[in-house]
């Protein structure tokens, strides 16, 4: 198929007309940003990523920088007011922790829901830079860092792919030109919260816990 009529994610006849938004426009509060990237994308895929959509951006407002979250925070207080069940499962998640003189609170996230978005996200951004839909097979690292790694800091002016939606998304990455399946990218949520996502037989990223 050529481009635009495969869904970047399973390869099938794209039939979503508008096509799936990278990120999901929910991170972006109204009026969203006019250059909103969009893919090709099937209405089986399109749906079944929602609820972990939700759960990301209910997660990412409520430990991002509050300046630059403070929006869509709002949406995600309305989200558990009309649910029990959320608010059940945020409960379960928070746990007191403290840091030097203060009583500060832990989100634990998920880690297979948080990592199932954000490489979803670097999937749709290789596809929107390069027209390539990555193999199902093809291995893939996500994780949640304070401060890049040396060895990524180190050629983040390789990495020529970048973009800008605001103040909610940015990133940068770089495809490898001899294997379109082996790519970087760094993504950040809220000009606060950063993420490393690889892609590749090797692909590996720096080990922390997702909070």
């Amino acid at each position: 198929m050529k481009r635009g009529e495969m869904c970047y994610i399973c390869g099938q006849p794209a039939t979503t007309g508008k096509g799936d938004h990278v990120p999901p426009k929910a991170l972006f509060p109204k009026p969203r940003p006019s250059n909103l990237i969009t893919v090709p994308c099937c209405a089986t895929c399109n749906g079944s990523y929602s609820l972990d959509e939700e759960y990301f951006r209910n997660n990412i407002s409520m430990v991002s920088d509050y300046r630059h979250a403070e929006q869509v925070w709002k949406t995600t207080k309305r989200s558990l007011s009309y649910s029990p069940g959320l608010q059940r499962d945020l409960l379960t998640r928070i746990s007191p922790v403290r840091i030097g003189t203060h009583n500060l609170a832990r989100l634990d996230f998920d880690a297979s829901r948080t990592d199932r978005v954000l490489v979803k996200i670097a999937r749709g951004l290789v596809y929107h830079h390069s027209g390539h839909r990555l193999l199902d097979i093809i291995s893939a690292e996500a994780q949640q860092t304070e401060e890049l790694p040396d060895g990524i800091r180190s050629i983040t002016n390789q990495l020529r792919l970048r973009g800008r939606c605001g103040n909610t998304f940015c990133y940068m990455g770089g495809i490898a030109a001899e294997d379109p399946e082996c790519s970087l990218w760094i993504l950040v949520f809220y000009v606060s919260k950063v993420f490393v996502v690889s892609f590749g037989a090797d692909a590996e990223t720096p080990t922390q816990d997702q909070t």
